[in-house]
């Protein structure tokens, strides 16, 4: 019988080319590591040496630009009043398809949350969670079903579009191409700091959000599981979903022990 000879065969021809910009997968997933940089090869060696002694420096400035799995120390803020709220907003989509028609997929699941003036409040989660959902509901770009939605101590939830006009200059979206939204000329965290600029941040990556949020809701299903201060969901998450969140970052390990060798 071939069999088992047949399946060491298989197992041997096993290779895989993977193609990233994300050290944190690379340094879960890659054996040899290789680096690019306007077509020429750079660096190449283990994942040991790119990602623990990498030796050109645009390998250098790649890895240092990647953010930390911790929340840096910054001076303790008081915020303003409510700019921005949703109260128990729901929202649920009907299946339009021969199979799934007379079925609702709820996205938002009676979300109430609070935007301060002058906080950076961060929605994570994986994706249909519901952040993105309600960051679009928050701004009017998409109505809800029930609850309400409130900027600036005005109820904005049913109102006409044509009347949305004079609250657009209070609110609005940046979408995930900042270059089309935003001077290069221009640092955010500057601008944010001397307007006294609110915002909701929206993203899946936890690494990001502890470097520049106030504070974080972790999303599940359209409910918010999970929202404190960053630096207390990062030391110590109370819903098993965050926890499996922080457990899920990739290069997790690797980045543990880069913050460790930099302190």
């Amino acid at each position: 019988m071939a069999w088992p000879e047949t399946v060491l065969a298989i197992e041997k021809l096993i290779h895989a080319l993977a193609i990233a910009r994300e050290f944190g997968v690379v340094a879960d997933i890659a054996d040899h590591v290789a680096l690019l940089q306007r077509g020429a090869l750079v660096e190449s060696g283990t994942r040991a040496e790119v990602l623990e002694r990498p030796s050109h420096p645009y390998t250098q400035a790649l890895i240092a630009a990647v953010p930390k799995l911790l929340v840096p120390s910054r001076p303790r803020q008081t915020f303003g009043k409510v700019m921005l709220e949703s109260i128990e907003a729901r929202k649920a989509y009907q299946s339009r398809g021969m199979f799934g028609r007379g079925r609702a997929t709820v996205a938002l699941d009676g979300v109430s949350v609070t935007l301060r003036r002058g906080e950076t409040l961060g929605l994570v989660g994986e994706s249909g969670s519901g952040k993105s959902t309600l960051a679009r509901a928050m701004t009017r770009l998409l109505t809800i079903d029930s609850g309400d939605i409130v900027l600036d101590g005005d109820d904005i939830t049913r109102i006409p579009a044509r009347l949305m006009r004079t609250h657009r200059q209070k609110i609005q979206m940046i979408f995930q191409d900042p270059y089309a939204s935003l001077d290069p000329r221009q640092r955010v965290a500057d601008i944010k700091t001397k307007l006294q600029l609110s915002m909701l941040f929206v993203t899946h990556d936890l690494r990001v959000a502890l470097q520049i949020c106030d504070r974080i809701a972790v999303m599940r299903h359209g409910a918010i599981v999970e929202l404190d201060e960053t630096a207390t969901i990062h030391a110590a998450p109370k819903h098993p979903y965050t926890r499996a969140l922080f457990d899920a970052v990739p290069g997790a390990a690797w980045s543990h022990a880069m913050a460790n060798a930099a302190s």
